[in-house]
């Protein structure tokens, strides 16, 4: 008798267990869909600039000087801690695990950065692609930081 009640007792737990969602799985699938659209917001600047059309709200850092390295550093930095979120997988080297997608995402950046000697109104400048590279090993790192918390 007590072995058919543990049975009926564990299949109820596994039933109860299967029918609850997890919500962790539903917050990683919304980092996953931010961090995206934050990819494709960065994308669309960056087309918005090569064709001479950036928008008026991000032509507004042209007016500060080294406007434009903030926003280097914050949009990068930005999309950095949410793509570091939202794909965790990492390898180790030495003492640091890294996100594959920093890896990425460092090698986008610095492709963006020398395609603009394709543009006629665009110049690369090593200011900008170093800032761009800060705040993406800093986006990482904050990320890494987030993962720790209990």
């Amino acid at each position: 008798m007590a072995y058919v009640a543990r049975q009926c007792y564990t299949k109820k737990m596994n039933i109860e267990q299967q029918e609850a969602p997890s919500p962790k799985k539903g917050n990683v699938r919304n980092i996953k869909f931010f961090a995206l659209l934050c990819l494709l917001f960065l994308v669309y600047l960056m087309w918005g600039a090569d064709s001479g059309n950036l928008p008026d709200y991000a032509r507004v850092l042209y007016d500060f000087r080294y406007g434009d390295k903030v926003g280097h550093f914050v949009l990068y930095g930005g999309v950095a801690l949410f793509l570091s979120l939202a794909f965790p997988r990492a390898f180790k080297v030495l003492f640091f695990r890294i996100p594959y997608v920093t890896v990425f995402f460092l090698l986008f950046a610095l492709g963006e950065e020398w395609s603009q000697t394709l543009f006629p109104r665009r110049n690369p400048d090593f200011l900008d692609a170093a800032c761009s590279a800060l705040g993406i090993i800093l986006g990482s790192w904050a990320a890494g930081q987030i993962k720790k918390r209990p």
